[in-house]
């Protein structure tokens, strides 16, 4: 066996009981994939001659036996837990069973109140007529969620691209301050930049809305997750706990999905009694990079979305004069907590981008074949060659920029276009493309590199620097100010004069160019034009999903070029990211 190079059989050799070696070595490797536990009844899958055991000679009943080992229903003082038929690493145990309890302890708060959020829901009837006025007898999601969240104490609002739920939650926020006008409000993202966006897609649509709302919204600073728990330094833990709860009535977080399992358990945890928790952000989308897909997890415990009970029903069935019908067969704990935005506005689903995020994410081969054969489109492209000419011509679209003197206009046209890479290492990762676009971009004499610090670089922040105001995933450009001294230019909306923010880029550690990036870097951006390219799926069968491959589409507004081949376009979609948790049955 070749330990030295082999991660997993260096951690299930750590320890001295032999007997549950091979559970060991298979659980690091689910957690490496993204999962939380070894779902046992999945090991007959596994296949035997990648595997350094023999799982003939062992009985699983060793896990029982083993010192190492606690139930699920014991004091946890082992380093490992078998619940049923999963085995967990301890910590992560402990974080599944921690945050569902608080869900479950959310959703009941929230019922326990329900007669009188039932009347208070009654006498906003009016405004949410006027917040979600009715042009055509479909049901408008957008007012039921508002409805369900008004009702609740913990909802999951959850929607593609274009689905509205960014607007949703600002009148959501309307209606509830219209109850509660000094309630303390908390908007928060795994990434700077997510929040940042969210903050001021809220203050966008708030024009329409109250006076007081858009004071309200005006006021409100974005925070990343990690920042509005409150870092310790050099420490997993926060501030901000089950002891020392956040100061909110209410707290909203976007791209849910991006979220691992242990920062999720500790936002949770943080969580204060009488604190409404909104949730929202895209069930299909990528999981986080890290253990966990908990977003997807909470949605999938739900047979069927949109299927409420008869008892909260009725009451939105009334007030909003639908026939909204129920299935009281379906029993599942979240089913009224859990909403989902089905019309994008973005995207009409018969057409173009939409018909191709369709086809991906509900794995429609005949339509991918349908699109790829009839080639180009007003919004779509395939290179399935690979073809320089092709990437040639998507990068002269970042000329534009560089010939734009205004510093706050090219980053605005910077952000128009964007390739989007599934990998950073390889022919056909972040990396190389970003040295291909350098050079070429050189050739034409529109970049000189010089140095590191070369004018009209374009970068993106790498770790967050709450001293600079710089988050991780910001996105910057290298241009010289008025004393011809190199900065790196941000935009900036607390900035009301220039709405730039400037930094010597010498004082940031982490950065790097960002002519193209990864697909996960991308989550929750948007851009004008998008070309996706993927590697050959032989090579990268583990990372090649429909997840990966909707999530680069639907970065794109008005057109997106996929680059792959064939056979790695179908491929791809047929593989669904799967990681195995205990979240449905808890729930």
């Amino acid at each position: 066996m070749d330990t030295i190079n082999d991660v997993h059989l260096q951690f299930a050799s750590y320890f001295h009981d032999r007997e549950i070696a091979p559970y060991l070595y298979l659980l690091s490797q689910k957690m490496e994939e993204g999962s939380d536990c070894l779902y046992l009844p999945e090991i007959k899958e596994i296949r035997k001659e990648s595997f350094p055991f023999d799982l003939g000679k062992y009985d699983m009943s060793g896990l029982e036996k083993s010192d190492l080992v606690a139930s699920g229903d014991t004091i946890l003082d082992k380093p490992f837990v078998l619940d049923k038929d999963r085995l967990y690493l301890q910590r992560y145990f402990r974080y599944e069973v921690g945050l569902i309890n608080k869900i479950k302890e959310l959703v009941l708060l929230g019922n326990e109140k329900l007669s009188e959020r039932i009347s208070q829901l009654l006498a906003l009837k009016d405004h949410l007529e006027k917040l979600f006025p009715s042009n055509s007898e479909d049901v408008n999601w957008q007012k039921v969620a508002a409805c369900f969240a008004l009702l609740n104490g913990f909802t999951i609002i959850t929607g593609g691209p274009g689905t509205g739920k960014t607007t949703t939650v600002s009148r959501i926020l309307e209606l509830l301050l219209l109850q509660h006008p000094h309630a303390k409000i908390a908007l928060a993202a795994p990434t700077g930049k997510a929040a940042a966006r969210m903050t001021e897609s809220l203050r966008n649509v708030a024009g329409s809305l109250s006076e007081n709302v858009q004071d309200k919204f005006a006021s409100l600073k974005p925070s990343t997750i990690h920042r509005l728990l409150g870092t310790i330094k050099n420490s997993i833990y926060f501030k901000h706990n089950a002891g020392n709860p956040l100061p909110y009535d209410i707290v909203i977080v976007d791209e849910c999905s991006m979220i691992d399992i242990a920062l999720f358990a500790k936002l949770l945890d943080a969580v204060g009694v009488g604190t409404r928790l909104i949730l929202l952000g895209d069930k299909d989308q990528l999981s986080s990079v890290e253990v966990g897909s908990l977003f997807g997890d909470f949605c999938k415990t739900v047979t069927q979305l949109n299927n409420f009970s008869s008892q909260k029903l009725e009451t939105v069935n009334t007030i909003l004069d639908y026939n909204i019908p129920s299935d009281n067969l379906q029993n599942d704990f979240l089913r009224d907590n859990i909403i989902e935005l089905k019309e994008s506005r973005r995207f009409d689903k018969n057409k173009g981008i939409g018909k191709l995020a369709d086809a991906v994410i509900q794995n429609k081969q005949e339509d991918l074949q349908t699109l790829m054969a009839d080639g180009s489109h007003d919004q779509l492209a395939f290179d399935h060659d690979y073809s320089a000419s092709v990437w040639k011509e998507f990068a002269k679209d970042y000329i534009e920029y560089i010939e734009e003197s205004d510093i706050k206009k090219a980053l605005y046209l910077f952000d128009k276009q964007r390739i989007l890479c599934a990998v950073r290492e390889g022919e056909h990762g972040t990396y190389s493309m970003n040295q291909k676009i350098e050079d070429y971009l050189d050739s034409l004499h529109k970049l000189q590199r010089k140095d590191t610090y070369y004018e009209n670089r374009p970068i993106m922040v790498l770790e967050n620097n709450y001293e600079l105001g710089l988050y991780n995933g910001d996105i910057g450009l290298l241009r010289k100010d008025e004393d011809g001294i190199i900065k790196a230019w941000f935009l900036d909306n607390d900035n009301k004069e220039s709405g730039l923010k400037s930094v010597l880029p010498g004082l940031m550690t982490k950065m790097e160019t960002v002519f193209a990036m990864t697909i996960h870097k991308s989550q929750g951006s948007e851009f004008n034009k998008v070309m996706v390219i993927l590697p050959d799926y032989n090579r990268y069968e583990h990372l090649l999903t429909r997840e990966i491959l909707y999530t680069a589409i639907t970065r794109a507004k008005d057109f997106v070029c996929v680059v792959a081949s064939m056979q790695t376009i179908l491929e791809s979609v047929q593989h669904q990211v799967q990681r195995s948790s205990g979240v449905s049955v808890r729930l």
